[in-house]
């Protein structure tokens, strides 16, 4: 970003990125989901120490997957909203000048 306060936003690349945040979110979702299944089936056969020691550190990696799935679904949305608000105020700015532009014709009379 320049110094000049302005900023460029590419639409195109918003667009472009969504569908990798969706399919980072389904990844994420999937590697969860099997997590905690692999949890319940070892859990239910797997007695002692080591097992209650591993399921400890199992259950923290899930609460872990979970916050990033759900900081990735936060970033997924968010991206959607802005691409959409971004999208809507670059066609809003676009028509409002080809009015302005169509209003003013050749030029204002006498200049």
């Amino acid at each position: 970003m320049a110094g000049n306060g302005q900023q460029n936003v590419d639409i195109a690349g918003m667009r472009a990125a969504q569908p990798h945040f969706e399919n980072a979110v389904s990844e994420t979702t999937q590697a969860y989901n099997n997590m905690h299944d692999q949890s319940i089936t070892l859990e239910s056969g797997w007695k002692g120490d080591a097992a209650v020691s591993f399921s400890n550190a199992l259950n923290q990696w899930l609460e872990n997957c979970n916050i990033v799935r759900q900081q990735l679904q936060n970033v997924t949305d968010k991206l959607a909203a802005n691409t959409g608000s971004y999208q809507n105020v670059h066609s809003s700015t676009h028509d409002e000048a080809t009015s302005l532009n169509s209003a003013i014709g050749a030029g204002l009379p006498g200049f």
